[in-house]
């Protein structure tokens, strides 16, 4: 199968590994961007990015902004609203915009901006199989096969990272992970795109629902609580 040579790799394509490609497509550097699937692809989530995060991207690339003001399949959220047992729920304002994507199209959306600059090369459905160090830099496998090296490597890769495993033995830590479900409804009604939801309900206390609008009749409908609760 093919060798690829590189100065760098990144591992993981969602909006960590994307960001970080993005900050570098102006450092002279030959970057290799690496997933495990092909995009679009679907990703548990929320879908909510906060005024922040949204802050943060636009000042790795600029020219984001518009990008996100015209992207079609989204909401933009101006309020979250927390509820508490009976209590009249908790109002928080956001000055800034933050917006509900569904992941399967803002991690795409990351991705495309990359490839149409053509300064990062990526590889999709590349699942990293063996991560090898040496004094002369890294060697990735994937399971199809092919070998990317590179003097560096930047492990991108989500919660359960095996470039953190293999590089570094990481083991997850229950005590600060999280899991969740989420589901798609259509035909809600009654909701507010400009306002996400969340339920802090006894029954599955420490854990909480959300409801966040990703249209005036969908909503991304899900249930996260720590993993040692689970």
């Amino acid at each position: 199968m093919a060798t690829y040579h590189y100065d760098l790799i990144i591992s993981g394509a969602g909006p960590a590994g994307a960001s970080c490609a993005m900050a570098l497509e102006d450092s002279g550097l030959k970057i290799a961007l690496l997933d495990k699937y092909e995009f679009p692809r679907d990703k548990i989530c929320g879908d909510f990015i906060a005024a922040k995060g949204v802050r943060e991207l636009i000042h790795i690339k600029p020219s984001l902004k518009e990008r996100f003001e015209k992207f079609p399949h989204k909401t933009v959220n101006r309020s979250t609203h927390l509820f508490v047992g009976k209590m009249d729920p908790i109002q928080i304002d956001w000055v800034l915009k933050s917006y509900t994507i569904k992941r399967e199209l803002f991690d795409n959306e990351l991705v495309q901006s990359i490839l149409e600059t053509g300064k990062i090369d990526f590889f999709p459905v590349q699942a990293v199989k063996d991560v090898e160090a040496n004094d002369e830099g890294v060697s990735v496998t994937t399971v199809n096969g092919s070998t990317f090296k590179a003097k560096m490597i930047i492990g991108a890769d989500g919660a359960h990272s095996p470039v953190a495993k293999m590089l570094a033995g990481y083991k997850v830590d229950r005590k600060h992970y999280g899991g969740s479900v989420r589901a798609y409804y259509s035909g809600v009604e009654n909701i507010d795109p400009a306002i996400n939801e969340i339920y802090a309900h006894k029954d599955v206390l420490p854990g909480y629902f959300w409801l966040f609008p990703i249209s005036k009749t969908e909503a991304n409908v899900g249930l996260g609580m720590q993993s040692r609760h689970i």
